[in-house]
């Protein structure tokens, strides 16, 4: 159980006790993580508290499992009003500005903690630029760190030319710049990536290992790198017209409620990579490790590919 540390829970208290006369708001807030998920029971604790902290009048109703499409889909259902809020990764946010790319440049991050320093330093500056085109980012995140997942190794930079990578669709950008890598790249809806691995449409997914246990990606592509290349950041963000309904004496502890869940699920969710892997280990999963002289030949790659 993700718990809210102790001076959310007083100011929760004093919140609670203070009458609040605004009109109730329903945020209707989508997601591609499976109902169960540590993803999703962080957005379901968040909407417990929020509601009991806003005395009812700010509710939260998810829609987890990909329900109302792809992260992309889920921006574009913001912006059409459709739902109000969603708990997307970067391919969903690169749709808005492609701001979000800064946490995420390829073999540029030697551990968790650099992510987090950088984060911490202009993660306020990344927000405003998103908030300046109608989207509130109300917790920024991490669903773990992306490795190569194929239906044969990948351990050699040699090995990407036998691949038809995944990348996702509506994206020219990242089309141009893997092909400039010199990937085989094959842009696909993100809910088509196994039907795509089961017909051999596409071979090689990049992907973190929770995700790949999640939607169970490993039974068709049972060979995962063991080279983490780049975080996949994400964020928990709602449509500004609708945050601007919530009464404005609340707004600040609603925010800040977001934002201690979404460090509890990093606590959580970081060690879940390594259990992932175990996991999907046990069922056939073959990690390959990567020599520090592959490693140094990958991140040469991704230097090339940063100059284009």
């Amino acid at each position: 159980m993700i718990r809210i540390p102790l001076f959310i829970g007083l100011l929760a208290t004093v919140s609670w006790q203070t009458p609040i006369m605004a009109k109730p708001v329903k945020i209707k807030l989508a997601t591609m993580a499976p109902k169960g998920s540590v993803f999703y029971r962080t957005l379901k604790h968040m909407g417990d508290v929020w509601r009991k902290v806003s005395n009812n009048q700010v509710r939260l109703k998810i829609y987890p499992g990909g329900v109302a499409g792809s992260d992309r889909d889920v921006i574009r259902k913001i912006k059409l009003g459709t739902v109000n809020a969603g708990m997307v990764t970067s391919s969903g946010l690169a749709a808005v500005d492609k701001a979000v790319n800064v946490f995420q440049i390829p073999a540029t991050f030697g551990s968790k903690e650099e992510l987090d320093y950088l984060v911490s330093k202009i993660g306020p500056k990344v927000a405003a630029i998103y908030e300046a085109q109608g989207l509130i980012v109300l917790s920024w995140g991490e669903a773990g760190w992306i490795r190569f997942l194929s239906k044969s190794p990948m351990i050699d930079p040699k090995d990407r030319a036998k691949h038809k990578l995944f990348i996702f669709s509506g994206n020219p950008d990242q089309v141009t710049l893997w092909k400039s890598a010199g990937f085989n790249v094959v842009p696909l809806p993100v809910t088509e990536i196994a039907t795509g691995l089961q017909t051999g449409l596409i071979t090689a997914v990049p992907a973190t290992a929770q995700t790949a246990l999640m939607f169970q990606w490993y039974k068709h592509a049972p060979h995962l790198s063991g080279y983490a290349w780049s975080p996949l950041m994400g964020a928990i963000v709602v449509d500004k017209r609708v945050w601007d309904n919530v009464d404005p004496s609340i707004r600040p502890l609603l925010k800040s409620i977001a934002v201690e869940c979404g460090k509890q699920l990093l606590a959580e969710a970081r060690p879940g990579e390594e259990k992932a892997i175990t996991a999907m280990k046990a069922r056939g999963l073959k990690v390959h490790e990567v020599s520090q002289e592959m490693v140094k030949e990958w991140n040469s790659l991704a230097d090339l590919a940063k100059d284009q």
